[in-house]
């Protein structure tokens, strides 16, 4: 009995910490809900979240959504994908180029001045991916950034909560953003 309890806790830790993916589109407003755990990420989600039905006329949606640990407050990604036809992404981007600001220094927080973010902007699997700036985000708790892939005519909507509100880029953003995002089910 004794081993038994120790043994159990460790199968308990290892399965709570397992990464899981979800992927089905038709939950996407249920996914949503999972990133407001606060009335401030509440607000934020919805100022840059779209609507499902506000997408437009596209060709297809991926949706990517990363529960890095199986607990309520867990760390959460989502990455919504968008594939518009050429006429329609042109129209798209302009539109959401004129209304949104990004970031356009480094982030630096709190009464120790820390860096959340070195970099604010990157090239990344044929994406331009720019962090959003806005009044409703916590850019070490939860933040969203858009990516824009002109050769394919896809825009990548991309909300992150860190449930320890901790410094995040101390990787390089590519490494940041393989272990934090998808945008394919390979990985």
């Amino acid at each position: 009995m004794i081993l038994v309890l120790p043994i159990i806790a460790v199968v308990v830790f290892v399965y709570d910490m397992t990464p899981v993916l979800y992927t089905d589109f038709e939950n996407y407003e249920a996914y949503k809900q999972d990133l407001k755990t606060s009335p401030a990420q509440g607000e934020a989600v919805d100022v840059f979240l779209p609507e499902a039905e506000e997408l437009g006329d596209y060709e297809d949606v991926e949706l990517y959504v990363l529960r890095l640990s199986k607990s309520y407050d867990a760390d959460l990604s989502l990455n919504l994908i968008v594939t518009y036809p050429e006429d329609v992404y042109r129209t798209a981007k302009g539109e959401l180029s004129k209304r949104t600001e990004y970031v356009s220094a480094p982030i630096v927080y709190g009464e120790n001045r820390v860096v959340s973010f070195l970099q604010y902007e990157c090239q990344y699997r044929g994406f331009d991916i720019k962090i959003v700036k806005n009044e409703f985000f916590s850019y070490c708790g939860y933040f969203g950034l858009l990516g824009f892939n002109d050769e394919t005519g896809q825009i990548a909507w991309m909300f992150y909560r860190n449930s320890a509100n901790t410094s995040l880029m101390d990787d390089p953003w590519e490494e940041w953003l393989d272990a934090y995002f998808r945008f394919d089910d390979t990985k």
